[in-house]
């Protein structure tokens, strides 16, 4: 898949859980995960695990995503 915004190719991504497609050189978000709130990026205790860059099954990625690994 192209990006709307700029033509280049997107990668599967996950945000806050949700499937979609991430654009790398716009930002760009596309699929249910766009449809999500934006998260601030950081907490008190540090990072928030909230977006993942993944290949290949949706399912096995959510369980990595959901486990931290």
């Amino acid at each position: 898949m192209s990006c709307p915004n700029c033509g280049e190719p997107m990668v599967k991504a996950i945000y806050l859980g949700l499937p979609g497609e991430f654009c790398e050189s716009c930002n760009t978000l596309t699929g249910l995960a766009a449809y999500a709130p934006p998260v601030a990026s950081q907490t008190e205790d540090g990072p928030l695990f909230k977006f993942m860059v993944y290949e290949g099954s949706y399912w096995r990625a959510l369980w990595h995503w959901l486990t931290g690994r």
